[in-house]
């Protein structure tokens, strides 16, 4: 089995709207620095993001019919009491790393979606 990690579409959407306004791609360097430095807020736990999970697996579910073997919370917000970065991490169990690489295609790509 292969996994792919997926952010949640709070992140995607934040991707496709700079993609929108014809922002120039970051280059590997640029998101490695950015992810460096970037500003870390924790949040007090949310009760809502297991829901917010729920949520975005079905959603996943219903566009990708028959392609995941498994899709798991994962990550500090996973874990009710945690403090945590508002960000919900899953990671999706596909049948193999063809899979995942296919899925992952339109997120390497400057199109816009």
């Amino acid at each position: 089995m292969g996994f792919l990690s997926m952010k949640s579409t709070t992140e995607a959407v934040i991707t496709n709207r700079a993609r929108l306004r014809r922002e120039p791609a970051m280059t590997e360097d640029e998101s490695l620095l950015a992810a460096i430095y970037e500003d870390v807020a924790l949040h007090s736990y949310d009760a809502s993001w297991p829901q917010a999970f729920e949520a975005e697996r079905d959603r996943l579910l219903s566009l990708f019919p028959g392609t995941f073997k498994d899709l798991q919370h994962i990550g500090s917000t996973a874990v009710p009491g945690l403090s945590a970065k508002p960000v919900i991490d899953i990671l999706a169990g596909v049948q193999s790393i063809t899979v995942a690489e296919r899925l992952a295609l339109p997120f390497e790509s400057p199109q816009v979606f």
